[in-house]
């Protein structure tokens, strides 16, 4: 038993995982490294199914992103996208800062055509350097209609109040005058900032027009925004900017 356990892990280590379903075939009470390794012997393989319940009995272990990754895969695999978007998310709940999980999930949208929430993930996965999700950006022409796609940008919303001319972002909470002047594209309009949802990498503004429109603007501090914000009946301007 102990050489049959530890030919499958040098079988992993090679990469080699066609045989290593047969070599563990039998065999009761596998640890950790046996049991990743029949796992990933199954996905490799494309057998899902078994796959998944492999992927399952792991999740007690260490690595419960990933894990939640691969369930999200086979799910994905087997054309069955609403589960494996509800196992990605759980990937990204356990690791926020990925890239990849991001760039998963905006696939996973895009196979059921949300292609805003698509865009959305492809963006933010693109904003963490991830060269595929750029790509994949890119060929969807998500930047030609990125206004409208930006609500869905996955962060922490902020609550907002009104004591301050200009926007000024705290932890939890934005202080906001309640009305500005929005000026972009030659044109100026009155808005009134009502959130903003908050990633690593930058921040959604979130405005409401007079027509009780809401617009959605990204602003990074590593990038000039396209519009500029002044306090209506205030005569200053100022770029819009997290702080």
């Amino acid at each position: 038993m102990a050489s049959r356990i530890l030919l499958a892990k040098v079988l992993y280590q090679l990469s080699d995982y066609a045989q290593i379903e047969m070599v563990l075939s039998g065999l009761d009470h596998l640890d950790r490294d046996a049991r990743l390794a029949l796992a990933t012997s199954y996905h490799m393989t494309e057998q899902y199914e078994k796959a998944r319940v492999s992927w399952k009995k792991l999740l007690s272990d260490d690595d419960q992103a990933i894990i939640y990754s691969n369930i999200g895969d086979t799910f994905y695999n087997t054309g069955e996208i609403d589960s494996s978007i509800f196992y990605i998310r759980k990937a990204i709940a356990a690791d926020p800062l990925s890239d990849l999980y991001v760039l998963n999930l905006g696939i996973a949208y895009s196979a059921v055509d949300e292609s805003g929430r698509a865009c959305a993930h492809f963006f933010l996965a693109a904003m963490r350097n991830n060269n595929d999700a750029a790509s994949l950006y890119e060929h969807e022409n998500c930047i030609s209609w990125q206004h409208y796609w930006l609500q869905h940008v996955p962060g922490t919303r902020v609550a907002a109040t009104s004591n301050t001319f200009f926007p000024e972002l705290h932890q939890d909470l934005i202080s906001a005058n309640e009305n500005y002047m929005l000026r972009e594209y030659g044109e100026e309009s009155r808005v009134t900032l009502s959130d903003i949802t908050r990633t690593d990498v930058g921040v959604v503004l979130t405005f409401r027009n007079q027509q009780q429109e809401l617009l959605h603007r990204w602003v990074t501090s590593s990038q000039k925004p396209s519009f500029v914000l002044r306090a209506a009946g205030d005569t200053r301007i100022a770029k819009a900017e997290n702080k």
